[in-house]
């Protein structure tokens, strides 16, 4: 007769505690913070989600919901590096005999930001990236006429753009079963096309990472899972796994 058993996978932490004195409680602590609070090997996860702009004046048959979906989905995968715009401290000093006092005067919140796309066989995120950047110089030019209800004061959409797009941030911890952070960034748009990357060079044939500066109109990040950015990360998580 076969007797077929059963292995239990635990983490350092818990065995060592299993294993170590009831009364040593500053071994348990120190082995708490070494190998669970502050473990060296991994402190958890970070992803970047991005959800694409409307585009709600585009050419008949040149992209469609779908596929914006797609992109958005798949951007949680392919946004391999992320710089988040800089929070700042800004300072001003009160002088006085006996020197000077330094004090906090401002927050600043810069307006710039990175990605790094890795680059598909269909080449779908620098065709993204281009078909964004053409879209804003044909609106500019007058190409492509604003959506009207942008332009009405009496609008709840008044002043909107729809060219612009929300980037999500989530860190997760360790066990990728908890977010433990959120950031997002309000309005973003390309500054640059990553021509070159996409091109590469003829003497390579390596994978193509598409490295993209943007620039946007806020930031704001959270530990709070009360918060609404919290709120606002689940929904789209939950949005994409049942669709």
């Amino acid at each position: 007769m076969c007797v077929k058993r059963r292995y239990i996978l635990i983490d350092l932490n818990s065995y060592i505690e299993s294993i170590s004195p009831v009364d040593r409680e500053e071994l348990l602590y120190f082995n708490t913070q070494l190998y669970r609070d502050y473990n060296p090997a991994i402190s958890g996860y970070t992803l970047c989600m991005m959800v694409p702009p409307e585009f709600l004046n585009l050419p008949r048959g040149s992209i469609d919901a779908t596929y914006l979906q797609y992109l958005s989905r798949t951007s949680i995968f392919n946004i391999l590096e992320y710089t988040p715009p800089q929070i700042s401290i800004k300072n001003s000093e009160i002088t006085n005999s006996s020197g000077a006092i330094q004090y906090a005067s401002e927050e600043n919140i810069s307006y710039d930001f990175s990605c790094t796309f890795l680059e598909n066989g269909n080449s779908d995120y620098y065709a993204f990236l281009k078909l964004w950047a053409d879209y804003i110089r044909e609106l500019l030019l007058g190409s492509i006429k604003p959506n009207p209800k942008f332009l009405d004061s009496a609008d709840p959409a008044y002043g909107a753009l729809d060219y612009v797009s929300n980037f999500y941030i989530l860190k997760y911890n360790q066990f990728m079963k908890d977010v433990t952070y959120v950031g997002k960034v309000f309005a973003a748009f390309p500054k640059t096309l990553p021509t070159k990357e996409f091109l590469g060079s003829r003497s390579t044939n390596d994978i193509t990472l598409l490295s993209t500066d943007f620039t946007c109109s806020y930031y704001s990040e959270s530990f709070d899972k009360t918060s609404d950015l919290f709120a606002e990360a689940e929904s789209l998580l939950l949005q994409f796994s049942s669709s």
